[in-house]
């Protein structure tokens, strides 16, 4: 068998956003796959018909699109972006029949978005308003060309008059709100149906109105959602429920009425659980009908692109993806809150769509690269084999389970056996945690764990307490990070070499990232039992955090169980869980992995690690990425996939081999 080899992940296609046409006849998806120069992806759609894949463009940039009628797709393309940079805010579609042929140009419009078909034949447009210029989408010719020079002008400066000022994978947002827009296009109008100020949320359509969450923001970007009703026919706008104390995660038409799926951050924070309402407009309240405890975060991957998954409606019941343990399943809500499995089996659908009772979906089974299934029996019957050849003649090892208890918790966690294992050598291994940390491991297919496991090593990781997929009370961390975690995580790792006493206890790696890379700082100050390290877009220091990161005011201060940077208290409450403040500790040569738009995790977190090995004479060595963000592992560069694996592969076999 050959192995997997680290630059094996230019050539995977990445399935994505697949929808059904409106009869349920057909499938689309988007593919995306390395470019030749390795930086950056095609990005083109397939059509799934009769048991078949059909490639529909060729080396695209498509954005976002939708089935326009049985027959018809329409796109949204960047294929112009660079010609159209002048332009300002501007987006191109194209519509092309399933059938094949030439794209043709559809329309333009005068700001970025995405589209939702209307009954009327009207689209409703998911845009953006920059408040230094509201009306910019209004403008035309000399008018607009002055005022995107005004904004031109303005572009070497940042502003910051707001909390967050900017938001990972975006860049600066600051007097950014989100905006819906109708567009007629037969009278080639646009108009946004709300206030400039309000900042937009998810929406559904019930009738001839039009429902969706939104928040204004004076300084802090509030947590808090009300619900708007508008008429898509008087065009009037009113408000059915208060901002109070909800933070609205969907809404959905259901039997004649809106579902809504919030959380109130109650006995559990942040990280709380959604729960499911009915919103009664009369009295302005939500009727709480189901509150099932379940997660919705998806089996983690590498070979994905984006969380996929989400809820879709058919009018009578809601179908979604949840973690369900270390499984992704697809479910079904009844109008009484009852809800039932529709999709199993050991593995994850990621993405899907129903139409009159057929579920198609993408998924991740059987150590197979993501394809298409369609679910029969409530099983994954495999549809297509977009990526068979890429794994094909490759040493895949299967992930072993090994079920342990720690903290008075029974736990998951799986080892890669080494290829060609011989149980009478010794192999130096991996530990591998997750981030999140409401996140999960399962058995799907990992790129850089089975090319670890094709070097020779052992690979293991599991879900220690404050995962996804078990409910709220496993989740709840807060107050508690580097505490239950760690002790979970060492006592796997115990656990695993004493199952495999083929691994070398002397030759022992870990990495993460994100959480896990908070994990890997809190290892390098607390342990020494690794011979090597990396970090990765990791946090070592909760008041960096809280300053920084896109999330942080919120997040940091719930999750590290109270804590601000304006007292006394609330700071010693941040240190408390923050890694740097045992950096005395520091004896394990470590890897520092950073992107240097990495605004969830800012990278100054890397900087403090990096300088605080420094300091210590601990062997240390830090990479930055530019032009990334937190998401390189999942979606950056193919060439910076490629660099980011190399570094910590050569990092280990340098303390290993």
């Amino acid at each position: 068998m050959e192995p997997v080899k680290i630059e094996d992940i230019a050539q995977y296609r990445f399935l994505s956003d697949l929808k059904l046409s409106p009869s349920g006849k057909y499938g689309a998806f988007i593919v995306r796959q390395s470019e030749k120069k390795l930086d950056g992806y095609t990005t083109d759609l397939y059509l799934y018909s009769e048991k078949k894949c059909k490639k529909l463009t060729s080396k695209e940039k498509i954005g976002s699109f939708l089935f326009e009628d049985d027959e018809t797709i329409i796109y949204q393309s960047f294929k112009n972006a660079k010609k159209n940079q002048e332009k300002g805010p501007y987006s191109e579609f194209f519509r092309l029949k399933v059938s094949g042929g030439k794209p043709e140009f559809a329309f333009s419009l005068p700001l970025g978005g995405s589209l939702k078909k209307l009954d009327d034949g009207r689209y409703l447009v998911s845009g953006q308003t920059d408040l230094r210029c509201p009306e910019l989408y209004k403008l035309e010719g000399d008018e607009r060309k002055k005022a995107l020079g005004q904004l031109k002008e303005e572009a070497d400066y940042m502003v910051i008059d707001e909390h967050p000022w900017w938001f990972n994978g975006v860049g600066y947002i600051n007097k950014t709100r989100s905006s819906y827009f109708i567009y007629d296009p037969e009278s080639k109008s646009i108009e946004r149906i709300h206030d400039a100020e309000l900042s937009v949320g998810p929406h559904a359509i019930l009738g001839d109105f039009l429902y969706f969450a939104g928040a204004y923001q004076k300084v802090i970007a509030p947590m808090e959602d009300a619900i708007y009703k508008y008429n898509l026919k008087s065009k009037e706008l009113t408000e059915v429920f208060p901002a109070d104390k909800y933070s609205v995660h969907g809404l959905y038409a259901l039997e004649g009425k809106i579902v809504v799926s919030a959380t109130c951050k109650g006995k559990y924070g942040l990280n709380e659980n959604a729960r499911f309402f009915y919103l009664n407009e009369g009295a302005k309240t939500l009727e709480e009908f189901a509150a099932p405890d379940m997660g919705f975060s998806g089996t983690l991957t590498d070979v994905c692109w984006g969380h996929g998954g989400g809820f879709k409606s058919d009018g009578k019941a809601l179908y979604f993806t949840a973690q369900d343990r270390y499984n992704t399943p697809i479910k079904k809500m009844h109008p009484d809150g009852t809800i039932e499995d529709v999709a199993v089996g050991e593995g994850a659908y990621f993405d899907f769509d129903i139409k009159n009772g057929r579920i198609l979906t993408l998924g991740l089974f059987g150590n197979r690269l993501a394809e298409v299934y369609e679910v029969v029996d409530k099983k994954p019957k495999r549809a297509s084999n977009l990526n068979g050849k890429f794994l094909k003649g490759r040493y895949v090892a299967k992930p072993k389970k090994i079920s342990f208890k720690s903290e008075g918790w029974d736990l998951d966690g799986w080892v890669l056996l080494p290829k060609d294992y011989d149980p009478s050598k010794k192999y130096p291994a991996i530990l591998d945690i997750h981030g999140g940390p409401k996140c999960a491991y399962g058995t799907v297919f990992f790129h850089e764990m089975q090319v670890w496991a094709s070097l020779g090593y052992f690979v293991f990781f599991c879900n220690p307490f404050g995962g996804d997929g078990r409910g709220n009370e496993f989740a709840d961390l807060r107050g508690k990070y580097g505490g239950i975690d760690f002790k979970n995580i060492m006592d796997f790792t115990d656990v695993v070499l004493k199952k495999y006493p083929q691994i070398d206890p002397s030759k022992v790696c870990e990495t993460g990232g994100s959480y896990g890379g908070f994990m890997t700082n809190w290892i390098a100050t607390h342990t020494d039992r690794f011979c090597a390290l990396a970090t990765q877009r990791s946090i070592s220091d909760w008041m960096l955090m809280e300053a920084n990161s896109d999330i942080g005011i919120h997040f940091d201060a719930d999750q590290c169980g109270g804590g601000d940077v304006i007292s006394e208290e609330g700071r010693a409450q941040l240190m408390k869980h923050s890694p740097i403040k045992d950096a005395q500790n520091l004896k394990t040569p470590l890897l520092v992995i950073h992107s240097e738009q990495d605004y969830r995790c800012p990278i100054e977190n890397g900087y403090l690690m990096y300088t605080a090995c420094v300091q210590k004479g601990v062997e240390t060595r830090m990479v930055v990425f530019k032009g990334e963000n937190h998401d390189l592992s999942r979606g950056g560069m193919p060439k910076h996939r490629i660099r980011r694996l190399n570094e910590i592969t050569d990092w280990f076999n340098k303390h290993t081999k």
